[in-house]
């Protein structure tokens, strides 16, 4: 019992390495092919990723509670990020050398944690280790469909199909 128990583990083990593989495909096409590519650059979920990368400035200058980000002029200010997030990626920043890498990293880690932590709740609440397994692909792959869709985010997906179609 003990030996299928561990070999169903090494298969979830590996499948979330396998996870942060796929994530990773998106990074390494445009590295492999030359192209100039930044991960930090704005997509039509937003601009969330420049604003982390300040932060992240902001504790390896020293600041582990970082000022409002968005607006200079506020700089020395306090104002409250939650402050976890950024020393992560301050951490992956120095482990790796740059901003870029670490997010590249970051984002292949955490997609794997990810799987593998919804697939200890699955398993713990649906007690059915292939359908925790099917749930916990259908979270990190298609998570976009459990967020609530609102009508700026319609608008900004349009925009985005059509300015990339006419312009």
């Amino acid at each position: 019992m003990i030996y299928a128990r561990s070999l169903s583990l090494w298969v979830v083990l590996l499948l979330a390495i396998g996870v942060g593989l796929v994530y990773l495909i998106p990074h390494a096409v445009p590295l492999w092919w030359g192209d100039y590519y930044n991960p930090l650059e704005p997509t039509i979920y937003g601009a969330d990723e420049a604003l982390y990368t300040a932060g992240v400035r902001e504790v390896l200058e020293g600041n582990f509670l970082p000022s409002d980000l968005a607006v200079v002029e506020h700089k020395g200010a306090s104002f409250f990020y939650p402050p976890l997030p950024f020393m992560v990626m301050a951490l992956f920043t120095v482990l790796v050398g740059g901003v870029f890498s670490a997010w590249i990293v970051a984002d292949v880690v955490f997609s794997g944690l990810a799987f593998f932590l919804f697939y200890v709740v699955a398993r713990r609440l649906l007690k059915n280790d292939p359908l925790a397994v099917v749930c916990s692909l259908v979270f990190v792959f298609f998570y976009r469909l459990f967020i609530p869709v609102s009508i700026s985010s319609v608008s900004s997906v349009v925009d985005h199909i059509v300015h990339n179609l006419f312009y």
